[in-house]
């Protein structure tokens, strides 16, 4: 996150990695020169840029897609439409634009709703506050040390929430409700609509280079229960550590359940019984009621098993890992010794397992961090990390 107090002078493409699970967020000034030849549109967004009718309005268009290009150059090619709000039709993730006549702004995040919105100075923003603001809203504003600055931050939060929400119809007056006040610069808060979602808010201040200041607002949704997986190679300490990180946070923890199934079954398996195992997998983590639950292993574990046993292609679960996937990884490293049972293969080759799962998490656009040491140590470290990555 931008970490100056002070505006901060924009004039480049700069990638933001602000945690919340793997948001990311790019802005850039607006270009003047148009060279679409040389840029890929989705089908959809070529369409759309011929019927624009005015060289700013085809900048400000081009300039929001060299942003989302920056975080991730197949992205533009992958935009489609749900009535006017950009979606990703194939790819992982979730995306939002934004532009002014000086900026544009891009955000993704790998599995939670995103807006982002571009917000310059705008002296009207007080004739109609009592449109986009409640009265509590607005008499807090009113008492703050700088109305005007909050009233534009207020004005970003519930655009970049009316995106990320997606809902039809929703009021900002009467259902995006604000749980803060913007005091400084650069800072974070929280907000909910009507139906109790949960947004995280962020926002901080660009200075253009003819000197006008715009501020640049985002929202990430809280899921409604947050999924943190423990994976990576057998006897790494899974089962030990999301038991200890449930008990830490005080909330659930769902063991292996390849272990059970495995146990009931008393004798081989085929690739069959791994597509079983996912199914009461996915089960069980859509019954969790709770903010946060951790997992003993998830449908990544599963998808090397099947090609290591059955050469079996990742495609097998794929939708099961658009719809399902965690909000974070932690990989546990194999420097624990390990440790027999009559379920474990892998004593000698851990180590090459470990990259098959480092491999797979990259290719899987989910944040994952490192886990390793021992005994308090390891869980200290874990802890420290899920912190880091918190809204």
């Amino acid at each position: 996150m931008i970490s100056s107090n002070k505006i901060k002078h924009i004039n480049f493409a700069e990638e933001n990695k602000l945690r919340f699970f793997g948001l990311k967020l790019n802005f850039i000034s607006t270009v003047k020169k148009l060279d679409v030849n040389n840029f890929e549109l989705s089908a959809q967004d070529k369409t759309r840029f011929l019927i624009l009718n005015s060289k700013l309005r085809k900048g400000q268009f081009i300039s929001a897609r060299i942003a989302l290009s920056s975080i991730n150059e197949k992205l533009c090619e992958d935009i489609v439409y749900g009535g006017n709000r950009p979606e990703l039709e194939s790819m992982q993730g979730h995306i939002s634009l934004s532009h002014s006549s000086n900026s544009a702004a891009a955000a993704w995040h790998p599995s939670l709703s995103v807006g982002v919105d571009i917000e310059s100075n705008r002296p009207n923003l007080d004739f109609i506050k009592s449109k986009f603001l409640s009265s509590k809203e607005i008499e807090k504003i009113q008492l703050s040390k700088n109305p005007s600055f909050a009233l534009r931050i207020a004005w970003g939060a519930k655009e970049s929430i009316y995106k990320a929400a997606n809902q039809k119809g929703l009021s900002f007056a009467n259902d995006i409700h604000l749980d803060f006040t913007a005091e400084v610069n650069n800072g974070k808060a929280i907000a909910h609509v009507c139906d109790g979602t949960k947004y995280s808010i962020g926002w901080c201040m660009v200075l253009n280079k003819n000197g006008s200041s715009e501020a640049l607002v985002w929202a990430v949704q809280h899921p409604k229960t947050l999924r943190i997986v423990l994976t990576g190679p057998e006897s790494t300490g899974k089962s030990t550590l999301s038991k200890s990180l449930g008990e830490h946070f005080d909330v659930p923890y769902l063991k292996e359940c390849a272990r059970d199934y495995l146990n009931e079954k008393n004798n081989g398996y085929g690739l069959k019984d791994l597509v079983k195992i996912n199914d009461i997998q996915l089960k069980r983590q859509a019954n969790v009621d709770s903010s946060k639950v951790f997992l003993d292993t998830d449908i990544i574990t599963l998808i090397i098993w099947a090609k290591e046993k059955f050469n079996a292609p990742r495609s097998i679960f794929k939708s099961d890992i658009k719809n399902n996937s965690a909000h974070l990884y932690l990989l546990c490293r194999p420097d624990l010794p390990w440790v027999y049972d009559d379920q474990r293969e892998n004593a000698d080759d851990r180590d090459r397992i470990f990259n098959l799962f480092e491999k797979e998490l990259e290719k899987s656009k989910i944040p994952f961090i490192y886990v390793q040491g021992k005994g308090r140590d390891r869980l200290k470290k874990a802890i420290t990390s899920i912190q880091s990555q918190m809204f």
